[in-house]
């Protein structure tokens, strides 16, 4: 990658160039920045190992990709089919950028040693930019290939030459508005203000993202595209610029050209307003972020209370309560934590209010109406994979300096807290609201629930790696094994469905299998207070 890389950055020298960016500095940063994401990890992993990696993210997207296309493609119209796919993109796009990639755009691992180089604030900013559209373009790739070809079948090799450049030109695009939202915010913003004002912007661009979802699923097959006359909607809908360029080739008109023209326009001024405007001010102001950190709310005494009374209720053991109260205050008025998982939970009640109040799945009553509610499970997943995040470095030797004859009681003490906190009173309020709209009748089906997705999050706990409260560095390049592992549970999830569905008709069936879950939530909790040090260290 870092080859390939290196060759291209050339042909687009004099663009940086243009811009007052120092091309040979920009192109040894970005060597750098790759170089180190390809070396072994603090993990141990091997460079073969964080390559397969992004491998297996990639071909997430591979399949994601498709899906998109050809259920766009159902109406036979390649207008409608690219603005499904194209609309699409640019959401996962924002969504990886927001979760995860954003990370790269503030990371202080290298602040320390360009601030005190005589590198400008403009080839910083470009390098790092460079960076994200790196990994980017290679998930966008993976997703576009099958596209692609039907592209190339459906209308001619000349329309997937265009496809491609479109989809190229998304990308910037999308990742571009990204990086405006969040250096704008930075530009007005004050320092000591700005991790708390953007974790919260976040989460309200994680909510629209996800009604975006929802709106765009349901309105592209009802949506009809005279590319002819383009209506005035279009020339706000930045999907609509990039479709353009693919439908030109069969269309073209001069409302398909002027879309592609302002699509083409407004990525170049976004480039230059971010690397020529905004840049300074990223300079001055990165550096500082570093220094800040989170405000710890001084606890009064009730709050304390109430947390150890609810770690006497779900602690069985002093080690436990320990583990219990440290993973509750450590996730207190943590920004960065709270930029993870409040997403994640916003997510999961804005969809439910789109199954629940969907009039179609409500009148057929029909089991699609749980969905909402599995989806807790992965948002719990989502929950405990952002406990153990360390912004630096890897903290396993403060654990192994107390003497603890069972370390995985910690462990399970933590994921107690965060159950308690986060999972569960979310579960509790989207029961409320299922069992008012549909009835009491409904209680069987969540006591189940609850007792499956409870099952299913210790199950991840257990082969997730057994990691302690904040104690792990996460690196951009792990999440291609998180994305397979949370396949693994959505398979599970299936499963647990079907099991769901057999058992409706059987009298007393869904207390039946639910006691049964909760008996297996203690058998797991057992066996990993029962873990050995050495299983947990190799996870580090």
């Amino acid at each position: 990658m870092i080859k390939m890389v290196t060759g291209i950055l050339p042909l687009f020298r004099s663009v940086f160039v243009r811009l007052g960016v120092n091309f040979e500095q920009l192109l040894a940063i970005v060597t750098a920045k790759l170089t180190v994401d390809n070396r072994i990890d603090k993990s141990g992993r091997t460079n073969k190992d964080v390559s397969n990696a992004l491998m297996k993210q990639g071909i997430i997207y591979g399949i994601t990709g498709p899906l998109f296309f050809l259920a766009g493609s159902l109406k036979g119209d390649l207008p409608v089919t690219l603005l499904f796919f194209h609309s699409f993109l640019m959401l996962m796009l924002i969504m990886s950028f927001l979760m995860e990639y954003s990370q790269l755009l503030f990371n202080q691992n290298d602040n320390h040693i360009l601030q005190h180089l005589p590198v400008n604030s403009k080839t910083i900013l470009a390098a790092r930019i460079v960076s994200m559209l790196v990994y980017m373009l290679f998930l966008v790739g993976c997703m576009s290939i099958i596209p692609l070809v039907i592209v190339i079948f459906w209308k001619g090799v000349i329309a997937g030459g265009w496809f491609i450049v479109s989809v190229f030109l998304n990308t910037i695009f999308t990742l571009l508005l990204a990086n405006v939202i969040y250096l704008g915010g930075m530009r007005f913003v004050p320092t000591e203000k700005f991790q708390r004002v953007m974790s919260y912007a976040q989460i309200v661009l994680i909510a629209g993202v996800t009604l975006s979802y929802q709106v765009v699923g349901r309105l592209v097959m009802y949506i009809q595209m005279d590319m002819m006359h383009p209506e005035l909607w279009m020339y706000f809908t930045p999907p609509c610029y990039f479709l353009s360029l693919t439908s030109m080739v069969k269309e073209p008109t001069a409302g398909t050209f002027l879309l592609a023209g302002i699509g083409l326009v407004v990525t170049v001024l976004l480039l230059i307003f971010t690397i020529r405007y905004l840049a300074p001010y990223f300079s001055v102001k990165v550096s500082t972020i570093g220094e800040y950190t989170p405000v710890w709310v001084k606890r009064v005494r009730g709050r304390v209370r109430f947390a150890y009374a609810l770690a006497r209720v779900f602690a069985r053991n002093s080690l436990q309560t320990t583990g219990f109260m440290l993973a509750w205050r450590m996730t207190q008025d943590n920004l960065k934590y709270r930029q993870g998982v409040l997403p994640m939970m916003i997510y999961a009640v804005v969809l439910a209010v789109f199954f629940v109040f969907s009039q179609d799945r409500v009148a057929a009553g029909n089991f699609g109406q749980f969905f909402p509610l599995y989806l807790m499970a992965m948002i719990n997943v989502g929950i405990l994979s952002n406990m153990s995040i360390m912004e630096k470095g890897d903290l396993l030797w403060l654990y192994r300096s107390k003497p603890l004859a069972r370390p995985g009681a910690i462990i399970l003490g933590g994921f107690k807290a965060l159950y308690v906190k986060y999972f569960l009173p979310v579960f509790i309020l989207l029961g409320a609201v299922f069992t008012g709209v549909f009835g009491w009748e409904m209680l069987g089906d969540i006591y189940l629930i609850l007792a499956m997705t409870s099952l299913i999050s210790l199950f991840y706990l257990r082969i997730s790696g057994l990691l302690f409260p904040f104690s792990k560095e996460k690196g951009t390049v792990d999440s291609g094994g998180n994305v397979m592992k949370m396949i693994v549970l959505m398979l599970l999830l299936v499963v647990v469905g079907v099991i769901h569905a057999a058992v409706r008709g059987i009298p007393w069936g869904l207390v039946g299998v639910g006691t049964l879950s909760w008996i297996g939530v203690w058998i797991l909790s057992r066996m990993i207070c029962r873990v050995s040090w050495q299983r947990i260290a190799a996870n580090y």
